[in-house]
């Protein structure tokens, strides 16, 4: 069979995290003044008071939310398959998600996938393991 030239692409959307709520009296009370360090403290940023004290986003700012991480196939025909499968493990695709807070990879499981495929691509033994 010769091989396919149909399209075949994965896509990683990657919705914005939601960040923590800033406790301001908690932050007020380890003597965080208020202007553009309690700023610095919601960004995720730790925080060198005056009197040299240091003040970590976690001691006054609640854990946010993860924002929703969602995938889209599309795998036209069977021959696509191994088209779908490269796109998703070769050197283009994205790198793990990284915590702006201690930049350590993390796993995070897809919230959607959308599947651009017809019924008999979907029904496919080896389409279902990708």
């Amino acid at each position: 069979a010769a091989p396919s030239s149909a399209l075949a692409a994965s896509y990683l959307l990657r919705f914005a995290d939601e960040a923590g709520r800033m406790d301001l009296d908690k932050a007020l009370a380890l003597g965080v003044p208020k202007g553009p360090l309690l700023g610095k403290l919601k960004a995720g940023h730790s925080v060198t008071l005056s009197d040299g004290k240091i003040v970590e986003p976690q001691d006054c700012v609640e854990d946010g939310t993860e924002g929703p991480l969602v995938g889209i196939w599309i795998c036209p025909e069977l021959g696509s398959i191994k088209k779908l499968e490269d796109s998703m493990t070769s050197a283009e695709a994205p790198p793990p998600l990284k915590n702006p807070q201690n930049s350590k990879p993390k796993t995070k499981k897809l919230s959607l996938v959308i599947h651009m495929s017809p019924n008999h691509i979907l029904l496919d033994e080896t389409y279902k393991k990708l």
